[in-house]
């Protein structure tokens, strides 16, 4: 809609400004004019008539009506859009769930192990930042930490095992104990499959894998509403200077930056966590560039 109602503007200029060519299509029909591909004039092989309105009226008229029909549609989109937002909100405001308290933590170095070490840095670095009321009122505390491996393959192997075990057990209910049966062979295949992939599998559980996250939990909603604030000025402030600079210019000292970069190296991202039900974990490792990725053919296909 959009589209449409931008290629039709330049068509309206002209008609307006007089500077169109469509009044001389036909000068020799009389009120009528021979029909062309704009608007939502018909495809027709024969002169239509409307009225005693000139063929440079009917134009302007059915051009602006597609306009203010698209304007129209894309309010009421937008309307729709924003009450839901809306809508959201309050039943999140109504409803108590984990996402309430919980944010999602990135850019952690891969060797982290010890959740106890993420919570002992948000509980120190709360202190530090937070009003003595809010620390006295422990808004600072963390209730769990959830560290985030790579499980990618481990849940796509889960998924290819059970799609095999339903090409097993339709397998056997045909051949059954015979052994002679054409399709045995076929399930013999299937099984030696199963038993790479679960091999496999259990190789992967038992590997040491990269910390992709963590899940941090806090006390309170309070606690985790300043950290998120809080490291979204921080990273906006890396991402205009060195970081050193600009920290030091909204107050921050040299020696504090420890006490803001995890094991003083990692400046980390902090961002609200959604439901549990609304997590991907295979896609917490996707880059940025494959998430933009897929939700640009998403919606590719979804327009197409």
């Amino acid at each position: 809609y959009v589209v449409m109602g931008v290629l039709q503007l330049p068509l309206l200029v002209s008609y307006i400004s007089g500077t169109s060519n469509v009044d001389a299509a036909d000068e020799s029909s009389s009120g009528g004019f021979e029909v062309m591909s704009l608007a939502n004039v018909p495809q027709l092989n024969e002169t239509l008539t409307w009225g005693t309105l000139s063929q440079k009226s009917v134009f302007i008229v059915l051009t602006w009506f597609d306009c203010a029909s698209i304007s129209v549609f894309m309010g009421a989109c937008i309307f729709l859009l924003i009450k839901s937002r809306q809508f959201e909100r309050d039943i999140d405001t109504i409803q108590t769930t984990p996402a309430d308290y919980t944010v999602v933590v990135e850019n952690l170095p891969g060797d982290v192990e010890d959740p106890n070490e993420i919570k002992a840095f948000f509980e120190g670095l709360l202190m530090e930042e937070m009003r003595s009321s809010d620390v006295e009122a422990q808004n600072h505390l963390v209730a769990e930490v959830v560290v985030h491996r790579q499980c990618k393959s481990v849940l796509n192997r889960s998924e290819r095992i059970s799609l095999l075990q339903e090409k097993i057990s339709a397998e056997e209910e045909l051949v059954g104990d015979t052994v002679t049966h054409p399709h045995f062979p076929k399930l013999k295949k299937l099984r030696d499959e199963m038993v790479e992939l679960v091999a496999a599998q259990e190789d992967d559980l038992v590997a040491h894998k990269a910390c992709v996250c963590a899940f941090v939990t806090f006390e309170n909603d309070e606690g985790k509403d300043f950290v998120v604030k809080f490291f979204k000025n921080i990273n906006k402030l890396e991402q205009k200077s060195c970081g050193c600079a600009s920290l030091c210019a909204k107050g921050k000292e040299a020696h504090q930056l420890d006490e803001i970069k995890f094991r003083g190296e990692h400046v980390l991202k902090v961002h609200r966590a959604s439901e549990p039900e609304d997590i991907i974990y295979e896609n917490l490792e996707c880059s940025k560039k494959e998430v933009a990725f897929g939700r640009s053919l998403s919606i590719l296909l979804t327009l197409v």
